[in-house]
């Protein structure tokens, strides 16, 4: 575990391009500081998970911004002399660089593993220097692996979880539309549907074309889907999981929520969110009912712990799986793990051991699902 390596406290380097204009009056600074600046959401969930785990540890923790300035001379001694003592230095990627502190135990976050220009900017900055990250003492929830010399290197993992999920605001399900001409259009029926919705009506009740309101079944299970803007570029798991969207809409015999992407909640961006699934969705070939579903639905934020009590989370590679505490892991039935190569199964073996045991793990092989349902077919 990284916290029980850095016995003196740890170092955090954040990326240039996240606090480029940050009004920071110093390059070592401490938590207070970094709750002032404006992050991305990735960076700001990387950070409070780091933040929570030191604290729990009773570990000191100071942040750096520009470590490559540290890196030689004089500097570098005065470097040394602020940090009093501290030894792990622990560098928050972005993939597009990673930098490391000579002198200290390095250690390696990469936190936008939901971008996939963020994924492939990692593998390419791993392809031209691999020495650099041959020096790497762990990786934060990783799966990082590469070549050198002839020789697999893979840098040892450290597990970081929340205790409880950190949630901005509250979660709020819209119900599924699919509008073939305009995924614009399809994310303002969604929107004045939930508006049209009862309150109290729960996902499984939404208004349909005739104004009739009708629920689905009690007791139908519940699977859990985070997306991402990786999950919607993979195009074998988003056909796998648009048919079984289908088949959830035509005979009801689960419900399926989708995740939208981490957002402030307002109208207009969980419209844009809606709208990049839909249009993903689209491309798939897979063609919906034009009605609301009863049994799909948009989710907005991390869903509190009693509404997934019993349901299945299916988790993509390309998903930040660390944002969930593990009060929510602890309430479900199973966790399903999207494994379409290597890289997939690596993935799962991950996340068998950074759940160790809050809830049951199952690989999934998408593109050997036989399973195919299109408007028309009888179920």
């Amino acid at each position: 575990m990284l916290t029980a390596s850095c016995e003196r406290g740890l170092l955090v380097s954040l990326p240039g391009a996240e606090i480029l204009r940050a009004p920071l009056a110093r390059s070592v600074f401490g938590p207070q500081e970094l709750n002032s600046l404006v992050l991305s959401p990735e960076l700001r969930t990387a950070t409070n998970l780091v933040m929570a785990a030191m604290s729990a540890a009773g570990r000191p923790l100071r942040f750096i911004a520009r470590p490559e300035m540290f890196t030689h001379g004089v500097l570098t001694e005065r470097l040394s002399a602020e940090l009093g003592g501290i030894a792990d230095h622990l560098a928050l990627s972005d993939g597009r660089s990673c930098r490391l502190l000579p002198g200290m135990r390095n250690h390696l976050f990469f936190y936008r593993r939901t971008v996939p220009e963020a994924v492939e900017a990692l593998r390419a900055l791993v392809a031209r220097a691999p020495e650099t990250f041959s020096l790497l003492h762990s990786q934060v929830n990783g799966t990082l692996s590469f070549r050198m010399d002839g020789t697999w290197w893979r840098p040892t993992t450290s597990l970081l979880r929340f205790t409880e999920t950190p949630r901005l605001q509250e979660a709020r399900r819209l119900p599924f539309v699919m509008h073939p001409g305009s995924a614009e259009r399809a994310a303002e029926l969604s929107l004045l549907a939930e508006k049209a919705m009862p309150d109290g009506t729960d996902i499984g009740q939404v208004e349909t074309s005739e104004g009739d309101l009708r629920s689905s079944p009690r007791g139908v299970p519940l699977l859990h889907v985070p997306l991402s803007a990786a999950v919607l570029a993979d195009s074998t798991f988003l056909r796998w999981l648009a048919e079984r969207m289908l088949a959830s809409t035509l005979r009801g015999d689960q419900k399926i929520v989708l995740e939208l992407p981490p957002s402030s909640g307002d109208d207009a961006e969980v419209s844009r969110h809606i709208a990049a699934a839909v249009r993903s969705l689209a491309v798939t070939g897979v063609s919906f009912p034009r009605t609301p579903s009863r049994h799909v639905a948009w989710c907005t934020a991390v869903p509190a712990a009693q509404d997934l009590q019993g349901a299945r989370v299916l988790l993509h590679p390309g998903v930040d799986f660390w944002r969930y505490g593990e009060e929510m892991w602890r309430v479900l039935d199973e966790v399903l793990v999207a494994q379409q190569s290597p890289a997939g199964a690596r993935f799962t073996a991950l996340i068998r051991q950074w759940l160790d045991g809050l809830a049951p793990v199952r690989a999934l092989r998408p593109e050997m699902a036989p399973h195919r349902v299109k408007v028309g077919t009888v179920v």
